[in-house]
């Protein structure tokens, strides 16, 4: 009896191991700039893509703790390897089946699959998803959905016309509902928008406004274009879909001020200017 349990525990353990074996090459191939990767030299694109990575200890040269948090919180959308298995389709081509929407189950355990937060990763731009679905299944209905799974697949998008695309309110949204940051928050910081339980129910609690002095200039040229991008500028800054600290939010902030009329940080660039008449 022991004997069995102890092969058991093994199994487990090495099943456990190879799981996180797959999960580390899966943020290897999307995610390259959070980890120092190390692929293996003689990977052909016949072998199973995990293989072209290696992952034992001798070979982790990548950061943990706080940074690490933080390089996670700093991640756009142009660090994120969207299609990285573009060149492995010759190989393995792409199966409709990963496109299944619903519910699987593994015995008892049941999950839900929606694949339609993630339809960046299918190549095609990313929208508001609907809410889930609250029905219960039986398990046998589990089951006959899956095996007439094309019935259930997630309709095709519209293309991404660059790799990560989003509609143009999805990402205030993600912000309103979701948990973008790693980093705990510290006792001087303002609070976050906790996310809400039920998204058709939220309301937006008032947010901290980045501090901006604003005198409108004498001499400006489309003033109320300049204006226009400003204001879209401070919308994204106070919404923190940039995290202050980065380069993008300084780029982002010295901007807002050049369309606000001011000098640019470094005092070189300033928004083009015309007299303007007061009617």
């Amino acid at each position: 009896m022991y004997d069995q349990l102890d092969e058991a525990c093994r199994t487990t353990t090495r099943q456990l191991a190879g799981y996180l074996t797959l999960f580390q090459c899966w943020i290897y191939e999307h995610f390259p700039s959070v980890h120092q990767c190390v692929t293996d030299d003689t990977y052909q694109e016949t072998s199973p893509r995990a293989s072209r990575w290696l992952t034992s200890k001798a070979h982790m040269k990548g950061i943990t703790g706080a940074p690490y948090r933080a390089r996670c919180d700093g991640l756009t959308v142009t660090d994120v390897s969207w299609l990285p298995y573009t060149e492995h389709r010759g190989v393995r081509a792409f199966q409709e089946i990963s496109s299944f929407q619903g519910q699987l189950r593994w015995g008892p355990m049941i999950v839900a699959v929606r694949p339609e937060r993630v339809v960046r990763q299918f190549g095609y731009i990313q929208s508001i998803p609907p809410p889930p679905v609250s029905a219960r299944l039986s398990q046998e209905q589990i089951d006959d959905r899956w095996m007439e799974f094309a019935d259930h697949l997630l309709p095709a998008g519209q293309p991404c016309l660059v790799p990560g695309q989003v509609s143009a309110d999805y990402i205030e949204w993600f912000f309103r509902i979701s948990h973008p940051f790693m980093t705990p928050t510290q006792a001087a910081d303002q609070q976050r928008d906790a996310p809400a339980a039920d998204p058709e129910d939220y309301i937006q609690p008032p947010s901290p406004q980045v501090p901006v002095a604003f005198d409108p200039p004498p001499y400006v040229d489309d003033y109320e274009g300049y204006e226009a991008i400003a204001q879209r500028l401070e919308r994204v800054l106070n919404l923190r879909i940039v995290t202050a600290g980065t380069e993008l939010y300084d780029i982002m902030q010295d901007c807002l001020t050049i369309a606000r009329g001011g000098p640019s940080a470094d005092g070189t660039v300033r928004a083009r200017q015309r007299r303007r008449t007061d009617h």
